[in-house]
């Protein structure tokens, strides 16, 4: 894991914790459990509101 870490510029406790949450996914759920994320994100600020 030390290589790939490296090769892409992120610490090993980043590359575990994306692991885990990411893990056992395919790409096109993981990105659109991100796009649901931001969605999430957005409507939050919303209804917080100035």
């Amino acid at each position: 894991m030390g290589y790939v870490c490296r090769k892409h510029g992120i610490i090993s406790a980043t590359f575990y914790k994306c692991r885990a949450t990411y893990g056992g996914h395919e790409v096109s759920d993981a990105k659109q459990l991100k796009t649901l994320e931001g969605e999430n994100r957005k409507l939050k600020s919303l209804l917080a509101g100035p």
